[in-house]
């Protein structure tokens, strides 16, 4: 802080004797300060005056030499700000992936609103009413609720950080999910059967092979693109789930399975056969099962090459819906439970967190099992 000027004056009656007054500029405003001196002359008053002004500026300097506060922080940086470092920050140090990293932008993007408020000044109202505006937008409650739990997380930090007293998202409560999910659009038995003498009809490349891999054994589509051939056991018939491939900003990369453990997965007689054969044929990857030379295929690659080949051959599943190569594990889950292989089993391959998430999507996800049951109770009752 510099003090633009500095003077005396006659304190006024009936107190006696001399004030100093020194006047600065803050936030564009001009301010003052002062200070009663002990002084009989005019002359004493400008000393002490003076004395007091070379003080004043030495303690400005020292504490615009040191580093602020984290309360002095939260005045200086905005809402905006704070969020990006803080998802650039668990980006570098691993605690989010990639992908994770490029969606928490995406949800970022919808703190315009409050971007350009200042830390300190965000209040459980802002928050409410930039909600609110959202909402009123048309925005499903889906992703209100990404970017206000994206929002509160960081809030958090700062509080731990001691730049905040209090998270102003507690209290405040984001719109509620809607229930409405898509049925699993699972292929049904005939349709798995022409699947598969499709398959087994065209020319072998990446896009087929993996379309087999995820309908046999159904993984992830970043999980076929990350299989290497050090991961497949044919004569053991079994493969390894070690690593995925993830996207991100459109890059792919390189990461750990989404439940981050490993699992061993066993093939069928049929897709070993297939396997043997792709391995032998010079077009397949040589470090990776789907890749081309030493490098993996990119996920989205070959969603897309599945979604032409699915329209082309009118792949469809229960829901009516064109099948996406997501639906090929929902196939393998569906088709693993209705043939009464236990849930731990499919819950282990679909490498689910536990057997409950695997029971709740997939345990009545199939018509003909539902038929079955009807046909069970209608003997019963």
């Amino acid at each position: 802080m510099k003090y633009s000027s500095g003077r005396v004056e006659r304190r006024k009656a009936p107190h006696k004797g001399w004030r100093a007054v020194l006047d600065y500029e803050e936030g564009g405003k001009r301010k003052r300060k002062t200070r009663s001196l002990d002084a009989r002359t005019k002359t004493e008053a400008n000393r002490q005056m003076n004395a007091w002004w070379a003080e004043m500026e030495a303690e400005a300097e020292r504490r615009a030499a040191e580093p602020p506060t984290p309360a002095e922080e939260a005045s200086s940086v905005t809402v905006g700000e704070w969020v990006s470092d803080q998802i650039a920050q668990m980006g570098a140090v691993g605690s989010i992936t990639p992908t994770t990293v490029a969606g928490y932008r995406h949800s970022a993007k919808l703190l315009s609103p409050i971007a350009g408020t200042p830390l300190d000044r965000l209040d459980r109202a802002a928050v409410a009413g930039w909600m609110a505006g959202l909402t009123g937008r048309g925005l499903s409650s889906s992703t209100v609720g990404k970017s206000f739990r994206l929002l509160k997380q960081c809030m958090s930090i700062a509080v731990r950080d001691e730049m905040l007293l209090r998270n102003p998202c507690d209290g405040v409560r984001p719109p509620k999910r809607e229930k409405v999910r898509p049925g699993i659009n699972a292929l049904d038995s005939a349709e798995r059967s022409r699947l598969k003498a499709l398959l087994a009809s065209v020319e072998p490349d990446p896009m087929v092979v993996g379309a087999s891999v995820a309908l046999y054994t159904g993984l992830r589509r970043g999980e076929v693109c990350g299989l290497r051939w050090r991961d497949v056991d044919l004569d053991r018939g079994v493969l390894w789930v070690r690593k995925a491939i993830g996207v991100a900003d459109g890059r792919t990369y390189l990461k750990d399975s989404k439940t981050g453990h490993d699992r061993d997965v066993a093939l069928p007689a049929t897709l070993v056969d297939a396997l043997r054969e792709w391995r032998r044929d010079p077009r397949s990857g040589e470090v990776y099962v789907v890749g081309r030379g030493d490098r993996w295929a990119d996920p989205s690659v070959l969603g897309r090459e599945w979604g032409v080949f699915a329209k082309l051959n009118g792949v469809r599943g229960t829901e009516g819906r064109l099948c996406t190569f997501h639906d090929l594990r929902h196939t393998w889950a569906t088709a693993a439970v209705a043939a009464g292989i236990d849930i731990k089993t499919v819950s282990s391959n679909l490498g689910h967190a536990n057997a409950a998430m695997t029971l709740n999507i997939y345990a009545s996800a199939d018509p003909e099992a539902k038929r079955r049951a009807a046909e069970v109770m209608d003997s019963v009752i």
